[in-house]
C-alpha cells in the first residue's frame, strides 16, 4: 500500500510521500510500524483526517481510511496534494464510489484521483497471532455488555454482529483462504457463523472479482506461506504480523475458524493470572501494544522471602502525596528478545530472565575493557609509543567488531531499562495487593473444582489483603465455578472429560449431576462479608451473576423435564436467553480441566477437540459451516474427519491475554517436530566468539520455539472484539447489573 500498490521499487530511495489516515487506520498502523519504519517506506509525514494540514501541492499522498462520507468529502480540495492514492480499510459502497466521483468533478481534481483500492484491513494485528477488531476506549460500547444488556435492541446486536462479519472476512480476503467454520449454538457466534458462511459464498461465487484465488496478484499465501505485499507495507517481513501463522500445511488444508461467545466463560477474563502479559495487562492497559507506567511504584519494593506474604501488613502507596511520573513503552517482539521470550512466562522466570541479561551486558562491558586495556587505549592515545600503535593496528578487526555491536548494544541495554522498570513496578504491584495469593487460589479453585479448604473467607474479609475490586473478581469467580459428578475415563486426551462441567460445554447437561460449587445461601454470605469489608464497592456484578445462576438452574430443569417427554425447550429471542437455553453450564465454565499432568482453560479445551475432529462430549452439538459448498447442508457432521492443524479463535464478546497464551502454550504442547510452538522467534545458535555475536544473539533460553514448519505443527491464531482487562471486563459486569 506504501508502495502505491506497486511492487517496492529497486532503487534505494524510496519515492516521499505523506499518510494520511482515520483514528482506525492509524489503530491499524501503529502495531506493525514504528516511525523509523514508516520514514524507511518514504513516509515524510503522517496525519490524522481530521487534523489540521497545509497543502504540500508537490507531494503524492496515501489514504488510508474507512469508506464514510465524511472521510471521502472532506480532503479533495484543489491542488490540496500532487495526488491521491485512496485506500479504504473496508470495500467502498457504490454509493461512496460515485460520491468520489461527482466530488472530484465539483473540485476539478478527477486527474489528481491516482488509484482507489479496497484492502479489506479491517482489523488490528496485534501479534503474529493475535488480533483484534477494536480498541478498547473506542467510541462503542464494550462488545459484551453491548450483547448482554437487559435494555439491549436488535439494532445494537446486529450492528455487532455485521462488524465482526466484515472483521473476519476481511481476514479472510487477506489471507486468500476460506475456512471451514464451527460454532456453539445461540448466540452471537452462531450468527456471526451463518452471515459470514453467506458473505464467503457470494464472494467464490463472483467469478469476476473472487478475493480467494491463490496467486502472485492477489491476496493470499504465496508458495513461501507469507503474505501478499500489497496489505499496509511494502516488505513482507512487515506485512500484517498475521503472517507468521502461515503455514506450509495451509497449502494442503483449510483453515478452521472457531467462534466462541464470551457467556461460555465468564470467569477466565476475571482470573488473577501472574504471567508477564497478563499481569502487565491487569496493572497497566495494554493499549495497541504500548503502556504507560507509573515509575514512581518503583520506588518501594518489599521483599518477602519465599512469595509468602501472609500475615504481611499492607503496605503504603509509595506515589501517595506525590506527582506521578508516566512512562510510555512499546512492547514489540521484533525487536525485543525478553519480550518475545518471556511475555508467556510466569513472572518469576522474568525477573530471573533480566537478571541474566544484565549479567550478560556486564560481561560483555567487561570484555570492552579488556579490550580497551589490552590495545594500550586505557590512557592518552597522543602519549602511546611506537609499540602500542603496533598493537593497535593488529587489532583493528577485534576493534571493528567491538564498535560496530555498540548499536546493538545499546538497543538491548534500552529494553533491559524497560523490562526492569516494568518488572520494578509490578513486583511492587503485587505485594501491595497480594496478587499471588488472590492467584494462588484461584488456580487451587481451577484444580479442584471445590471450595473445601479454601481461604476465600479471609481474602475477603482481611482488609489488608488486595483492593477492593481484587476482592469482588474472587466473588465473582468462585461463584460461576460449578463442579460435576461426571468422572473422568481416560487420560491424556482433551476429549476425556475430568471433573469438569455440566456434561461438557455444549451439551445440555442431562444425565449428569452438576451443582455450583458455592450454595446460594453461601454467595449470600460472602456478598454481606464483602459488603462489610468494601462498604462503597458496587456489587451489581453480583446481581448480575446471582440472576445467571438462578436462569442457568431454572434451564437445566425445564430442559430435563422436555426431555422425560421427548421434547427440547425452544431458544428464547433474547441473546441471553439462547445462551442459557443452550444448556446449564455453557456460561459458567471458568475452571481449567486437568489433561494428564496439565490443567488447560474451557476454550483451549473446545478448541483441542474441534481441531482434533474426532467429537468430544463439548462440541458434539457445534455447529458445522463450509462456505465452499453450493449448497448450505441440514447436517452438521463435519465431512471431513482429518484433523485440523491450523485454527483461528475467535472470541465474540471480548478476549483476554489469560487465553490467549493458554492456547499458545496448548499449541507448543501438541505440535509434531519441527514446528514448536505457535509463536516464539528462531532459536539462534552462537558459533563464534566474537563479541558482535555475542551482542545480536538472541540466546537460547526462555519460551522461544524453534521455527521451521513440520506437518504436524499446530497453529492457532487467537482474535477477539476487543482485550478487556480484568477490571475492564468487571465494569462491564456492574453495568449489566446496575440495569436489572
Amino acid at each position: 500500500m506504501l508502495n502505491f500498490n506497486s511492487p517496492p521499487a529497486t532503487k534505494d530511495v524510496p519515492q516521499w510521500k505523506v499518510l494520511i489516515y482515520d483514528q482506525l487506520g492509524r489503530d491499524i498502523i501503529s502495531p506493525l510500524l514504528s516511525v523509523k519504519d514508516l520514514r524507511a517506506l518514504g513516509v515524510t509525514l503522517h496525519l490524522l483526517i481530521d487534523s489540521p494540514r497545509e497543502h504540500i501541492p508537490d507531494v503524492p499522498a496515501v489514504y488510508f481510511i474507512f469508506p464514510s462520507k465524511e472521510n471521502i468529502t472532506r480532503d479533495f480540495e484543489l491542488a490540496r496534494y500532487e495526488s491521491y492514492y485512496l485506500n479504504f480499510i473496508s470495500p467502498i459502497s457504490r454509493e461512496l464510489l460515485e460520491l468520489i466521483a461527482q466530488t472530484a468533478l465539483s473540485e476539478d481534481c478527477v486527474q489528481q484521483i491516482a488509484k482507489v483500492f479496497d484492502q479489506y484491513t479491517n482489523f488490528v494485528c496485534l501479534d503474529d497471532d493475535l488480533l483484534i477488531f477494536r480498541p478498547v476506549g473506542s467510541h462503542q460500547s464494550p462488545s459484551y455488555y453491548a450483547l448482554n444488556r437487559s435494555r439491549a435492541s436488535d439494532t445494537d446486536i446486529e450492528s455487532i454482529v455485521d462488524a465482526t462479519v466484515d472483521g473476519l472476512f476481511s481476514v479472510f480476503a487477506t489471507l486468500g483462504s476460506v475456512p471451514i467454520i464451527r460454532c456453539p449454538r445461540g448466540g452471537a457466534s452462531e450468527m456471526v457463523a451463518s452471515r459470514l458462511e453467506s458473505k464467503l459464498r457470494d464472494s467464490l461465487r463472483d467469478s469476476r472479482n473472487s478475493l480467494f484465488a491463490n496467486s502472485d496478484t492477489t491476496r493470499g499465501y504465496g508458495t513461501d506461506g507469507r503474505f501478499p505485499r500489497n496489505i499496509v507495507t511494502a516488505e513482507v517481513t512487515h506485512d500484517a504480523q498475521l503472517s507468521a501463522n502461515a503455514s506450509f500445511s495451509n497449502l494442503f488444508q483449510r483453515p478452521l475458524l472457531i467462534l466462541l461467545d464470551r457467556g461460555l466463560d465468564l470467569a477466565t477474563p476475571l482470573h488473577h493470572e501472574l504471567t508477564y502479559q497478563s499481569i502487565i495487562h491487569d496493572v497497566f492497559n495494554i493499549r495497541l501494544n504500548r503502556i504507560q507506567v507509573d515509575l514512581t511504584l518503583a520506588k518501594e519494593v518489599i521483599s518477602v522471602h519465599g512469595g509468602d506474604t501472609h500475615g504481611v501488613s499492607k503496605p503504603k502507596a509509595p506515589n501517595s502525596g506525590k506527582s506521578n511520573k508516566l512512562e510510555q513503552y512499546d512492547l514489540n517482539t521484533v525487536n525485543d528478545r525478553l519480550w518475545r521470550e518471556f511475555k508467556g512466562a510466569a513472572f518469576s522466570d522474568v525477573a530471573e530472565a533480566i537478571r541474566e541479561e544484565v549479567c550478560t551486558l556486564k560481561e560483555y562491558e567487561k570484555r570492552m575493557s579488556e579490550l580497551k586495556t589490552s590495545m594500550g587505549l586505557s590512557g592518552d592515545l597522543s602519549s602511546a609509543d611506537e609499540s602500542t600503535l603496533t598493537l593497535l593496528d593488529d587489532n583493528t578487526v577485534r576493534l571493528t567488531s567491538a564498535v560496530s555491536s555498540l548499536p546493538q548494544l545499546m538497543e538491548r541495554k534500552r529494553f533491559l531499562d524497560m523490562h526492569t522498570n516494568i518488572a520494578t513496578c509490578l513486583a511492587n504491584v503485587i505485594t501491595q495487593r497480594q496478587l499471588h495469593v488472590f492467584a494462588e487460589e484461584e488456580n487451587k479453585l481451577f484444580s479442584k473444582q471445590t471450595t473445601t479448604d479454601s481461604n476465600i473467607a479471609e481474602l475477603i474479609k482481611n482488609p489488608t489483603i488486595g483492593s477492593p475490586e481484587d476482592k469482588l473478581r474472587l466473588l465473582v469467580f468462585v461463584s460461576l465455578l460449578k463442579t460435576s459428578s461426571l468422572l473422568s475415563t481416560s487420560s491424556g486426551s482433551v476429549s476425556g472429560s475430568g471433573v469438569g462441567t455440566t456434561g461438557a460445554v455444549g451439551s445440555t447437561g442431562i444425565g449428569s449431576s452438576t451443582e455450583y460449587c458455592l450454595g446460594d445461601s453461601e454467595v449470600s454470605q460472602f456478598k454481606s462479608w464483602l459488603k462489610e469489608s468494601c462498604p462503597d464497592l458496587d456489587l451489581s456484578a453480583m446481581e448480575y451473576v446471582q440472576h445467571l445462576r438462578r436462569l442457568s438452574k431454572m434451564n437445566q430443569m425445564s430442559e430435563q423435564v422436555s426431555s422425560v417427554g421427548g421434547m427440547r425447550v425452544n431458544s428464547s429471542k433474547s441473546m441471553l436467553n439462547k445462551l442459557v437455553s443452550h444448556g446449564s453450564a455453557i456460561f459458567l465454565t471458568g475452571m481449567r480441566h486437568l489433561i494428564g499432568q496439565k490443567s488447560y482453560l474451557p476454550f483451549t479445551r473446545i478448541v483441542s477437540q474441534l481441531m482434533e475432529n474426532k467429537g468430544g462430549s463439548e462440541v458434539d452439538d457445534y455447529r458445522y459451516f463450509d462456505p465452499k459448498l453450493h449448497r448450505r447442508q441440514n447436517t452438521d457432521i463435519p465431512r471431513f474427519k482429518n484433523p485440523f492443524y491450523e485454527a483461528f479463535v475467535f472470541v465474540v464478546g471480548g478476549g483476554s491475554y489469560v487465553e490467549y497464551h493458554d492456547l499458545l502454550e496448548w499449541a507448543r504442547a501438541n505440535s509434531g517436530g519441527g514446528g514448536g510452538g505457535a509463536t516464539g522467534p528462531s532459536s539462534s545458535v552462537n558459533g563464534t566468539n566474537t563479541m558482535a555475536t555475542d551482542v545480536s544473539s538472541t540466546g537460547s533460553t526462555g519460551h522461544a520455539t524453534v521455527s521451521g514448519f513440520g506437518l504436524n505443527t499446530k497453529r492457532v491464531v487467537y482474535g477477539c472484539t476487543e482485550l478487556v482487562s480484568p477490571n475492564e471486563f468487571l465494569e462491564q459486569l456492574t453495568k449489566i447489573g446496575s440495569e436489572l
